[in-house]
């Protein structure tokens, strides 16, 4: 696949479905970054003993921690859901100030955009945002999911 990386990062967890997807497709460091507690906890509970999967809790400067010494594109699941809100908007703007600006970008939950849920943001400042990070990646829509490649 010509944007798989080995790395895979999720700011979604709940109860660690994606965080199992990603494992299942062979990424070799799976990391999920929270700021529920109660995620964390699940998560780190049903991830014990499996080495390459990592949890981390904590507010956006934890994802900077988290990625700052990865030297490959990064697959990253964020959502549109925020807490706090517009968490989102943070999040990308802590993906502009890495040293890759070619990460594989899945934005989830679309639909929230626009609503309480997301911090009201748009698709626009979404699509901002990612540009900002790197004015070459195209968007495709897959159901409730942003898709963002840097070709």
């Amino acid at each position: 696949m010509k944007h798989k990386s080995p790395v895979f990062v999720a700011t979604v967890l709940d109860q660690g479905d994606i965080l199992q997807v990603a494992q299942e497709a062979g990424y070799s460091y799976v990391v999920g970054v929270t700021t529920s507690k109660e995620d964390a906890a699940w998560c780190q509970e049903r991830f014990k003993g499996i080495g390459h999967v990592r949890i981390f809790h904590g507010e956006d400067i934890v994802l900077h921690e988290v990625i700052k010494d990865i030297n490959v594109a990064v697959t990253f699941c964020l959502d549109s859901r925020s807490e706090p809100p517009p968490a989102l908007i943070q999040e990308l703007g802590v993906l502009k100030h890495h040293r890759i600006k070619s990460h594989c970008l899945l934005v989830q939950n679309l639909s929230l955009l626009g609503t309480q849920e997301s911090g009201f943001i748009t698709m626009d400042q979404v699509r901002t945002a990612v540009r900002r990070i790197n004015e070459g990646y195209r968007f495709t829509r897959i159901s409730d999911t942003l898709v963002c490649l840097y070709p």
